[in-house]
């Protein structure tokens, strides 16, 4: 399993997101997080949520409710804001 996604059709902000793999295979699927974050971003849109695309340095103290899909790796600081 790769631990990181070099493909080029992967953004900067997703290269660190490891890729999943690809059912019954050793290779990596470049498009899991993509597919993870688009379940969940079109979930609350279909029940017309109001939704912010943030980044983790973002002061999260005025968002009632934060949605991490697929969120890897995060550090203890992150965790305790979240």
């Amino acid at each position: 399993m790769s631990l990181s996604c070099t493909h080029k059709t992967v953004s900067t902000l997703l290269k660190i997101q490891p890729c999943l793999q690809l059912a019954a295979s050793d290779q990596p699927n470049y498009r899991s997080y993509q597919a993870i974050f688009d379940t969940f971003f079109g979930a609350f849109a279909d029940a017309r949520a109001q939704t912010s695309v943030i980044y983790p340095e973002q002061d999260l103290s005025q968002f009632k409710l934060i949605v991490v899909p697929a969120l890897y790796i995060a550090d203890d600081a992150l965790l305790n804001r979240l």
